[in-house]
């Protein structure tokens, strides 16, 4: 779901399991902990979509947010990730966060792969968050390096 406040602000919910699909900010799925076998490139499918035919970079501030415990379905989805974000994403947005939650069966790898690919990059924001109670300090901190 996107929602405008004006004609100048948006905000569109997704989730992801194994295809990113949106969803209503109220919808109880925004609430689970674990699912499994989620392709995060999915997400990053429909996030650079919905940028290329309705937010044009000169006219929109894009802010990306994006949590999760970390795993991802598989290497290769990895790979189409790093692609996605440096090709489509990047270009367009003012900042790109991703913070990953540890869960209490540990978590995955993706933010060390982020991080091994992006750290540097001033409009990419990389958070190892503890908890879910955290999350919320760690949007402030992104919100911080935004340009």
């Amino acid at each position: 779901m996107v929602r405008s406040r004006g004609d100048t602000e948006a905000e569109s919910f997704w989730t992801c399991w194994r295809i990113a699909s949106r969803v209503s900010i109220t919808c109880p799925c925004l609430h689970l902990r674990e699912s499994g076998g989620t392709r995060i490139s999915s997400a990053y499918q429909l996030a650079a979509g919905l940028i290329e035919r309705h937010y044009p970079a000169d006219d929109w501030n894009i802010y990306l947010f994006h949590f999760s415990d970390g795993d991802n379905l598989s290497d290769g989805d990895d790979e189409s990730c790093i692609d996605l974000i440096t090709t489509r994403l990047l270009p367009r947005v003012n900042l790109f966060c991703y913070g990953q939650v540890e869960g209490r069966y540990g978590s995955g790898k993706f933010l060390d792969m982020l991080a091994d690919r992006f750290e540097g990059i001033d409009h990419v924001s990389l958070s190892r968050i503890e908890g879910r109670e955290h999350i919320f300090n760690s949007i402030k901190t992104f919100l911080g390096k935004g340009r």
